[in-house]
């Protein structure tokens, strides 16, 4: 299994995105289209690192933890929680189970499911690096592209798979 098709949809996304706004560029905007939200409103950091939005759910990831906004009521979840590491870097949803794939800053990668966090970090599991840059769901699969490689845990094998360079010594 590859991660081909995901790249040629984003790509094929980005491609009729770009025809759209050559066709008809969009409205201008304005204040009253933007809000930004901040650690007054509920985020653990006002550094933002990635955003991932999940039905009606805007998940967060900054510098110093998650966050979830619902309508106006935001939650956070910190190192004080579980969370592996403070940084999270990438957010993905599984879209069978609905739990939740982070990248982290040193951490490796978390699920966050039924309120709590699990960790996969090169001491624990096969992960390549826990440095993680990016993380996608896929047909049952956790893609994640670490300083180590890239990784793919098979959830229901509960087996890892990596893709790292290769390289000729000497």
């Amino acid at each position: 299994m590859t991660v081909y098709p995901r790249i040629l949809s984003i790509i094929l996304a980005l491609s009729v995105s770009a025809r759209a706004c050559v066709a008809a560029p969009p409205p201008e905007p304005t204040a009253r289209h933007w809000r930004a939200f901040t650690t007054a409103d509920g985020l653990p950091d006002n550094r933002v690192r990635a955003i991932h939005i999940a039905g009606k759910r805007l998940w967060i990831g900054t510098d110093d933890g998650l966050a979830l906004g619902e309508g106006a009521a935001w939650k956070s979840w910190t190192t004080d929680d579980g969370l592996p590491a403070p940084v999270v870097t990438a957010i993905d949803t599984d879209p069978v189970t609905g739990d939740l794939w982070l990248g982290t800053l040193g951490g490796g990668l978390a699920r966050f499911s039924g309120g709590r966090f699990d960790s996969f970090n090169q001491l624990n599991s096969g992960i390549a690096g826990n440095l993680v840059f990016d993380v996608a769901v896929t047909r049952g699969r956790v893609w994640s592209a670490t300083n180590g490689g890239i990784s793919a845990f098979d959830i229901s094998a509960n087996l890892w798979h990596l893709f790292a360079e290769r390289r000729a010594d000497g």
